[in-house]
């Protein structure tokens, strides 16, 4: 069994507890500034050296049609990182939900578990898109980003730096648009899945969803709706502007342990445990284990 936490203030804490719903949220509206484009970055670097102007632009409109439609909800592998308090949990007044991830797994058939090397071994943006998968986020590292460009190569076929060796200058090359939609899909959903390097130490994984792609007729005419799973799609007001969500029903019994935050006025208090205990029971959860924090932080 793993378990994997969600740090969260209080609020949100009583809304995931009360309602069993967890919120995959875009991943544009994230913390991390970078969040949704690293892989992007990379890229559209790499197609502006080797791409046609006119195959290079269109990579660029489909990508930007679409990189906003990924969506996340994170947890960490670890139950009391002074980072995640600090981050996320309203500056240790919150909470850190943990997750049995095979409760999570055995609830619908939409959701899987992915590791980094399946990440990595999709060819095709069309063998992730549409359902739910659950997996570790791949920080991107030298080897990351080498892994992630030969990925995306492999549908493009244009990153040959060795057969152009000895050539008195560099051919442009055309990509038709249907492989140029693949390749911008596989960037959005690696996207969904990959962070800055900086932010290793929050040993993330994620639940995340990239709704199936628009036929091209579609999105060219302006109709930019797409069906999902986990539709109906909900909105939000956030730090980062209006962000849209689609909620995600969970079992009673894939929560395991509940820790309270070192900054939570209940922390130390005894009694206090024993409401939250309460709480946790009035909501059907009558066999998860509270825990107090044991981290230093104190803001």
């Amino acid at each position: 069994m793993t378990i994997l936490y969600h740090y969260c203030n209080a609020e949100t804490f009583i809304k995931i507890i009360q309602s069993k719903m967890l919120w995959l949220s875009s991943t544009s509206k994230m913390n991390d500034l970078n969040e949704g484009s690293v892989v992007e970055k990379r890229l559209l670097s790499l197609t502006n050296e080797w791409l046609s102007t006119e195959s290079h632009e269109f990579l660029v409109r489909t990508i930007d049609m679409f990189k906003d439609e990924s969506y996340a909800c994170c947890f960490s592998s670890k139950p009391d990182l002074a980072v995640q308090w600090m981050a996320y949990a309203d500056a240790g007044r919150g909470f850190s939900i943990g997750f049995d991830s095979e409760k999570l797994l055995a609830l619908d058939d939409r959701l899987r578990e992915m590791t980094r090397d399946e990440y990595f071994a999709e060819s095709r943006a069309r063998a992730i898109q549409g359902d739910i998968k659950l997996g570790p986020v791949v920080y991107f590292d030298s080897d990351a980003q080498q892994r992630i460009v030969a990925a995306l190569n492999r549908i493009l076929r244009i990153f040959d730096a060795e057969a152009l060796q000895g050539q008195a200058a560099m051919q442009l090359r055309s990509v038709d648009n249907e492989t140029l939609v693949s390749a911008a899909l596989t960037c959005i959903w690696l996207d969904a899945v990959t962070k800055d390097a900086a932010f290793e130490h929050e040993k993330e994984y994620r639940l995340f969803h990239v709704p199936p792609e628009l036929p091209l007729q579609r999105a060219v005419g302006g109709k930019r709706l797409r069906e999902s799973v986990l539709d109906p799609l909900r909105w939000r007001a956030s730090r980062f502007g209006l962000a849209p969500y689609y909620e995600y029903k969970f079992n009673v019994d894939a929560i395991s342990e509940i820790w309270v935050g070192p900054r939570n006025p209940d922390h130390p208090n005894l009694g206090a445990q024993h409401l939250i205990e309460m709480f946790l029971a009035h909501s059907g959860m009558t066999d998860v284990e509270v825990k107090m924090s044991t981290s230093p932080y104190r803001g």
